[in-house]
């Protein structure tokens, strides 16, 4: 699929989004009074119940709760929703959900899970952080400065969060606990070598290691908090290891020489992979990894051993002569069979099992191949993929998710709200196919397949049966920005640039989470694909019989 940038890149993400005043609020919302506040202190004493226990069954479809109030809630001066991002560990689904607060404060919302997982999120000067697991609920009492509007907020109030429920006391031990962030910076990778970054990893994660245990000795948390806790920490430095070598990758790219990484380099991936133990994939780094696990040749390649076999991207074969062949290998682009790959975790793990935060990330890369209304019968990567996925549960997501997109069909946009918007641009282009962008001055990807794009787009501007439609919102392309680009590269091209209102609407209604999005719109005006990837245009406009000119 194509590269995207994510609003959110965590397990579950919230996001408290709104530009200026607050939008969709009652129209008498300013004559509503703000909810009285509660103390905080004897609301938690009041929701605080006993952790019921580890779940019985790590990975489990099934909803999560969670309830709360706005303590002082004013909805002439807070946000009045919050946007939620659940993100499928499995299979990278980011779907966006809008939940409502009501005038009294309170709110509610349920999501399916697959897994226990992490929600993280900032707004305005506050985190807002929360640990839920499938079929259970938790309780937050989040105070109203929170939520307040940026030129309201005061930032020597009292940004208190309290959590009660079955998973309060996990959430209360997990967040009282020091901040550990990471303290890589990507241009590390032009001014040190492989060693010298492993070594300050090794400096950053001891140092981090140091506060956690110095927490559990002092407060003597419960034994999930301590394995949440050190997954943190671990998942903080193997991201760090893993972004490194993607800035190499990249610079290599750029005609710089991609240096030697030994397998010595990923030994704190090594270290986790051989305890195997499914509470590691529980930390907020956890799509950066997947993704980088999945993707990373450098890692694919240590340990090349003598008679191994592997394809470079040529299709010519190699073997490995046990000598100097990672120089040989770094320099042929090749990626290995996924077999081979399953028989090679294996032996780095050390247990002779396959370890569960690589099947994860194997579950990533090929539900990244699939393509919607695309049957996977004819998909080499996923089934060849799939069949080295040994947890059954895994492998039974991966399988759903392939099965719903290439099951999906047309329809018609709504009589209101997205489908109103979306109406209002499309209508006058009745009788052509059109593909929809939906971009940003501030996403690298967008701009550049914009630019990419352009020669399709000149050779096809007259085109009776076909256009190029482009759409963007206020804050994802700021005035200045926006002009300066339009007048650079879609200068005659039908451009909109949307209210935030009108286009957080958008967002929400087609679960838009990252940048950017295409959809196909047919003749009628109906949605033939959502999520669409331009590449194979000139392909299925053929079978629609469509001229495409390239």
């Amino acid at each position: 699929m194509a590269m995207r940038i994510l609003l959110s890149l965590t397990a579950i993400f919230i996001s408290i989004i709104a530009i200026g005043q607050p939008v969709n609020l009652p129209k008498d919302s300013t004559t509503i009074s703000a909810v009285p506040r509660i103390n905080p202190d004897q609301w938690e004493a009041e929701h605080t119940t006993a952790y019921p226990g580890e779940p019985e069954q790590f990975f489990k479809r099934a909803d999560a709760v969670l309830t709360g109030k706005i303590n002082g809630y004013d909805p002439s001066t807070c946000f009045h929703y919050i946007r939620m991002y659940n993100d499928n560990l499995i299979t990278r689904e980011l779907t966006p959900v809008r939940i409502p607060i009501n005038d009294d404060g309170t709110f509610k919302a349920s999501f399916p899970l697959v897994c226990p997982n992490i929600l993280s999120s900032l707004s305005g000067s506050a985190t807002i952080q929360a640990y839920l697991e499938p079929g259970r609920s938790l309780e937050m009492l989040i105070d109203s400065e929170v939520l307040r509007l940026p030129e309201l907020k005061d930032k020597n109030k009292n940004k208190d969060i309290r959590y009660g429920g079955e998973l309060g006391s996990i959430n209360r031990e997990l967040w009282a606990a020091p901040e550990i962030e990471t303290e890589y910076f990507y241009t590390m990778a032009d001014t040190k070598t492989p060693e010298e970054v492993s070594e300050l990893v090794k400096t950053w994660h001891a140092k981090r290691m140091a506060k956690i245990e110095k927490y559990i000795t002092e407060t003597n948390p419960h034994p999930l908090t301590r394995k949440l806790l050190r997954a943190k920490a671990d998942g903080i430095t193997i991201a760090e290891l893993l972004e490194n070598e993607m800035q190499l990758d990249m610079n290599s790219h750029s005609g710089k020489e991609m240096p030697l990484i030994t397998k010595e380099y990923f030994a704190p991936l090594q270290d986790v992979m051989a305890r195997n133990d499914v509470w590691s994939l529980v930390n907020t780094s956890m799509g950066k990894i997947s993704n980088r696990i999945a993707f990373c040749e450098s890692f694919h390649n240590q340990g090349f051993a003598e008679g191994d076999t592997l394809k470079t991207i040529d299709g010519n074969v190699m073997r490995g002569t046990g000598q100097n062949d990672n120089e040989i290998i770094f320099k042929s682009r090749h990626r290995l069979s996924d077999r081979k790959m399953a028989e090679r975790m294996k032996k780095f793990a050390g247990t002779g099992q396959t370890p569960i935060m690589w099947q994860v990330a194997q579950a990533t890369k090929i539900c990244s191949s699939v393509q919607p209304k695309k049957s996977v019968a004819s998909n080499s990567i996923y089934n060849e993929g799939i069949k080295v996925i040994e947890n059954s549960y895994i492998k039974a997501i991966a399988n759903q998710y392939a099965d719903s997109l290439g099951n999906l069909k047309s329809y018609q946009l709504p009589k209101d709200g997205a489908g109103a918007i979306l109406r209002n641009i499309i209508e006058k282009h009745k009788g052509k196919y059109l593909l929809l962008d939906f971009w940003g001055t501030f996403c690298g990807p967008c701009t550049g397949m914009i630019k990419t794009m352009s020669k399709w787009r000149e050779l096809n501007r007259e085109n009776p049966d076909f256009k190029f439609i482009f759409i963007t919102g206020m804050a994802e392309s700021p005035d200045n920005q926006y002009n300066d680009f339009v007048a650079n590269e879609l200068l005659g091209e039908e451009s909109h640039r949307l209210s935030n209102e009108d286009f957080g609407v958008v967002k929400d209604h087609f679960n838009i989470s990252g940048f950017p999005r295409y959809m196909l719109v047919g003749r009628e005006g109906e949605i033939v694909n959502d999520d669409y990837e331009p590449i194979v245009l000139n392909q299925d406009l053929e079978e629609l019989g469509v001229t495409f000119y390239q």
